[in-house]
């Protein structure tokens, strides 16, 4: 079942398992970009969803997504996006992370991303080079 995807649940569909994403530009692209998905990608990952972004209604989820070119496809868990290909790969090019991610140790996936994003964090708020400080 193709699930077309606002900004809202986007954001809330995360939480709910395994998404496979096309961002697209029309409805009819939409269908055309997951169809070929739709088989092998229950047998690969059965719980996995497909939904769709069409990208005039969400160009700032787009951005912030690091999405450039039409169609690209993600694979989303639990808000975290585990992979994308821009364009439409072939099938069988798909179903193999899709199982991985289907089979990922989230906590651990969460956990590496906060330290990484705190790690950033600390970078950027320190104010100057402890060299800096120094008196000659």
């Amino acid at each position: 079942m193709l699930t077309p995807l606002t900004g809202e649940e986007f954001q809330s569909m995360g939480d709910q398992g395994l998404f496979l994403v096309v961002a697209c530009i029309a409805v009819v692209d939409q269908t055309y970009g997951l169809a070929p998905f739709a088989q092998p990608l229950q047998t690969s990952a059965p719980d996995a969803r497909l939904g769709c972004l069409l990208l005039p209604q969400v160009a700032d989820l787009a951005a912030a997504l690091g999405i450039e070119t039409l169609p690209s496809l993600l694979i989303m868990r639990e808000r975290v996006v585990l992979y994308c290909e821009t364009g439409v790969p072939e099938v069988s090019t798909v179903t193999a992370p899709a199982g991985r991610a289907a089979r990922m140790d989230m906590p651990s996936v969460h956990a590496e991303l906060q330290c990484e994003q705190e790690a950033e964090f600390a970078l950027h708020s320190r104010r100057a080079c402890p060299t800096t400080w120094r008196r000659n």
